[in-house]
């Protein structure tokens, strides 16, 4: 389709041309407008002269902090009425001077926030926080947020800390880099049985990284049984490519400097594992880009970064490798706090990192088919999230929100372009091949489009997984494994989750129609952690037809203790409901549902909403109905259930529930 529009004069600014800003330009040039770079130093020459000290070394931070501010500012004061400038935040006071430039023109400018200031240089320990130099740049950063025409993060991560510490712009979005994926061979090689797992790191190394615990991690591995079957391979450059290179001496440690990019790309191909560092405090200031082109050669990734940063959530939402958490706390709501910009820089144990790192390579010199899996979930995930056309649609919409002048009331105030909540639905499944065909294709039937479907498969023999392939193109992830039972199974799937709500569709169930999750994200307004609607029981052989309703408008958390909750498989949560309070026990039996939703509900008195709508039909015949044995197991677990957390209740009242189970076989849905 041509989606060539009204010509305008498109600007994508940067005072160095970076493989990410011609990917952008040409992501920008897919959406149908005509886009011109305003670059002033090649990466060949940044990289060139950084290494250098002395008079090379200033006149390239004159060209980049002068003499391409001056270019930009010219190149702005007389551009057409009607041009948009994209311009990034290197340096951190380019996009306020080209909004300075055209202030009183019809001229949109658009802040790209690639390295957020005067944060990057806190970390880096150049200055401190809230000194006289922290308060100067950090009211450019203000201003910056506050008069231009929109902003656009990287990450969620740095979306929420920039809006919280520097204030919130007058229309904002986040969306990813990614990579040019036109450039990578296809497909990437194997790894051959008995050789060495190679371990790449590649690109610069600065202070936003965790350059140091790379060092010990590595020292760590290479002093102990694994040093012959792991080979390091780094090429590197910038500030701490010296340390580097000084701490691992007399190491067997493959140091070169880093490479032109298309040279990069031709090696991506005989590496399996691509390193990625990102310190507590960096998490705040930028995402490496790296991690999207290692991905897209094809190459698994373990992050050395906080499980709650942005980096985390690019390997995660594709299951492309493993997190090594470098950060004291584990998820966000562990970070909030008056002290926030302090706890935002706690860092780990560094013995707590190294023992992460060495269990992560461990297990993949021990199973080595878990790195052909996460290099093919890798490989196939960046082409899926993050591709041109996803980029594209996104850049056109925020650019015509721009253009169109979008806000609430004034620049104090924002207008978000509205990202879509991500929702995951997790089906467990075993031996479900009579029944699972209907469960997927009703997720994959929904309207609502943002979801990322996750199947859990426990090692099925009965030919459930040659039906789960036969939509695998249209499923977000499959792991097919021994667990220890449904509840691990699950929650496998809720931590492997990237959607801000996360629902549960076993492999006997299906929705009812394809409005049920849209209905769902509808009720998540702000402050509601849960959402829970109604069922129906169906037959086994013939789902048309209701043998029970299971009506959830009358759950208050005081039926708990009469053994009554709401429908388990028409509750939804927030995924930071499974974070903060934890997961399902695999220490019940059945009612692990059960203790889950009384400690979610009655003792940590999550916020939540009734839809009064039936979403899933339900098969009869689960494991809790089984039989008698199965019933009187169920009833105790409730019991104790209750007890652990904090409901009063006895194995008397838990047995009135089956009074409230004998009405619903005579009601309807209305």
């Amino acid at each position: 389709m041509d989606r060539k529009r009204e010509t305008i004069n498109l600007y994508v600014c940067s005072s160095v041309g970076l493989d990410y800003f011609f990917f952008l330009e040409k992501t920008i040039a897919t959406a149908g407008y005509d886009v011109a770079p305003v670059y002033l130093i090649s990466e060949k020459r940044y990289r060139t002269l950084a290494k250098f000290s002395g008079f090379k070394k200033i006149w390239l931070r004159l060209e980049m902090y002068f003499v391409y501010p001056a270019m930009l500012f010219c190149k702005a004061l007389f551009s057409k009425k009607g041009s948009v400038f994209v311009v990034s935040s290197n340096p951190f006071y380019a996009p306020l001077l080209t909004k300075l430039a055209v202030c009183f023109r019809d001229i949109k400018v658009i802040h790209l926030l690639y390295d957020l200031f005067p944060d990057a240089i806190e970390v880096a320990g150049t200055i401190e926080k809230d000194k006289m130099v922290s308060r100067l740049i950090g009211l450019i950063a203000k201003k910056s947020q506050r008069v231009c025409d929109g902003t656009v993060y990287l990450g969620d991560f740095l979306r929420k800390h920039a809006d919280l510490r520097w204030g919130v712009p007058e229309l904002e979005a986040t969306i990813d880099i990614s990579t040019d994926l036109e450039l990578y061979r296809s497909p990437f090689a194997p790894l051959p049985s008995g050789e060495k797992i190679i371990i790449h790191y590649g690109g610069q190394l600065g202070h936003m990284h965790d350059v140091a615990s790379m060092v010990e991690c590595v020292k760590d591995v290479l002093n102990s049984e694994l040093s012959n079957l792991i080979e390091f391979n780094f090429y590197v450059s910038g500030a701490k490519a010296e340390f580097l290179e000084n701490c691992l001496q007399g190491y067997r440690v493959n140091i070169r400097p880093a490479v032109p990019s298309q040279k990069w790309r031709e090696d991506v191909a005989g590496f399996h594992v691509g390193l990625v560092l990102l310190s507590p405090g960096g998490a705040s200031v930028c995402l490496p880009s790296r991690t999207y082109a290692m991905m897209a050669g094809g190459m698994a990734i373990i992050g050395i970064c906080p499980a709650w940063s942005d980096l985390a959530s690019v390997i995660r939402q594709s299951d492309a490798g493993w997190i090594v958490n470098n950060s004291k706390y584990d998820n966000l709501d562990q970070l909030q706090g008056p002290d926030y910009l302090d706890r935002l820089n706690d860092k780990n144990n560094i013995e707590e990192i190294k023992s992460q790192f060495k269990n992560i390579l461990t297990s993949i010199v021990n199973n080595r088919s878990l790195i052909k899996e996460k290099r093919e979930n890798a490989y196939s995930g960046v082409r899926k999230n993050f591709n041109i056309e996803i980029l594209s649609k996104q850049w056109e919409r925020f650019i015509n929100d721009v253009r169109a002048g979008k806000r609430v009331s004034g620049p104090l105030f924002s207008q978000r372009v509205p990202n879509p909540m991500r929702v995951s639905i997790i089906t467990v499944a075993l031996n479900a091949k009579a029944t699972i065909e209907d469960t997927i294709t009703s997720v994959l039937g929904q309207g609502y489009k943002d979801i990322e479907y996750i199947i859990i498969d426990g090692g099925s023999t009965d030919g459930t997984l040659e039906v789960i392939n036969k939509y695998k193109n249209r499923i977000s992830k499959v792991v097919s494994e021994p667990d220890n039972g449904m509840y691990d199974a699950i929650n496998k799937g809720v931590r492997i989750a990237t959607g801000e709500i996360v629902g549960l569709l076993h492999a006997d169930d299906l929705y009812v129609d394809k409005d049920v999750v849209g209905a769902i994200v509808e009720e998540f307004k702000p402050g509601v952690d849960s959402v829970y609607a109604d069922l129906v029981y169906v037959e086994r052989e013939n789902i048309e037809k209701v043998v029970r309703y299971y009506d959830s408008s009358a759950f208050n958390v005081s039926k708990f203790a009469y053994g009554w909750m709401p429908a388990h498989p028409a509750c939804f949560f927030r995924k930071s409901v499974y974070d903060k309070h934890g997961l399902y026990k695999n220490d019940y039996l059945i009612a692990a549902d059960y203790e889950l939703l009384v400690r979610f509900y009655a003792k940590f008195k999550i916020t939540h909403r009734y839809l009064h709508k039936v979403i899933v039909k339900m098969r009869s015949g689960g494991v809790s109905t089984k039989n008698f044995k199965s019933n009187i197991t169920l009833n105790r677990e409730i019991v104790r259930a209750c007890r652990e957390n904090g409901v009063e209740t006895n194995i008397f009242k838990v047995y009135l529930k089956y009074f409230s189970k004998f009405l619903q076989l005579f009601q309807r849905p209305g």
